[in-house]
């Protein structure tokens, strides 16, 4: 039993961002944004009372702490067999779009805020992923702990700021584009590693890839794919003749991949996501390297 009451804005408990793009940063919910601010989780995931349930989430995500814990017993529900199977972000009824993030939960007013003017991008525009302070969800973390600029950051403009960049379709879908502190500009371009990496992936001789930029002296910045090859790929010539080739029939000109860089390994953090701030520092992991002549 605690020492002392607890109230509603005290601290709960502390989750860590992934640390994809930078040092993992300790985020601050209270004994208000989990066991209450997820009852919009309840609706997302379906759980009634007397349900079963399993959590299939592994529990390096934030994801396995609610689905576990807090949208179950909120629902008065007994864990560990699956209920009914069921895409997070879409409610029951409604069946998964593939390639959508889904829609967002009842309590959360969602903006896809254009950078630089901030005002809402049209339909299939991307922009960043914010939350609507102005009626502040019950599930919205307090803060990052010990990091006041951060916290300052997040919330500027009466808005969360995700850092997460998407579009949003007609009917209301969100489509994950990339993280915003991802994006650079080569040759004046916008260019969104994401959407790289991804046509990348779609190669059957790769088995991972990340693209991130690198310094050059005529686009400032240019992108580069650092690919690990599937089982019996070489890493020659040849090959990052073909996965550029491969990657043109895609994509514009002004965002073909300039380098290629092989490697074994990638750096992953322990929930599985490639480290891209590693790569962006590093710029090299001694690959067999490739520029298209």
């Amino acid at each position: 039993m605690p020492g002392a009451a607890t109230g509603a804005d005290d601290p709960l408990f502390c989750s860590f961002t992934s640390g994809t793009t930078s040092k993992p940063k300790m985020v601050v919910h209270t004994h208000t944004s989990y066991p209450v601010g997820h009852l919009s989780s309840m609706y997302g995931n379906g759980v009634q009372p007397g349900d079963v349930h399993l959590n299939i989430s592994a529990p390096g995500w934030a994801k396995h702490s609610w689905g576990s814990l807090f949208v179950p017993w909120n629902a008065e529900a007994t864990l560990l067999v699956l209920s009914s199977p069921n895409a997070g972000g879409n409610p029951p009824g409604r069946r998964p779009l593939p390639g959508s993030m889904g829609r967002p939960m009842p309590g959360y007013e969602v903006i896809v805020a254009q950078p630089g003017s901030g005002t809402p991008a049209p339909p299939g525009i991307a922009g960043e992923l914010c939350l609507d302070l102005v009626n502040r969800p019950a599930g919205m973390l307090s803060g990052y702990l010990g990091d006041g600029a951060k916290t300052a950051a997040a919330f500027a403009g009466g808005r969360y700021h995700t850092g997460d960049l998407v579009t949003q379709d007609e009917t209301g879908d969100l489509h994950y584009a990339g993280r915003a502190d991802d994006m650079f500009k080569s040759f004046d371009h916008r260019i969104a590693p994401l959407e790289l990496g991804a046509v990348l992936l779609r190669h059957p001789a790769v088995r991972q890839a990340a693209v991130v930029p690198v310094p050059d002296p005529l686009g400032m910045w240019i992108p580069k794919a650092f690919v690990t090859l599937a089982s019996g790929g070489e890493a020659t010539g040849a090959t990052a003749l073909r996965l550029l080739t491969h990657t043109r029939e895609d994509l514009p000109e002004e965002k073909s991949i300039r380098v290629i860089e092989f490697v074994e390994e990638l750096p992953m953090t322990a929930s599985g996501k490639i480290q891209r701030s590693v790569l962006r520092a590093e710029r090299t992991l001694g690959g067999e390297e490739f520029r298209p002549a």
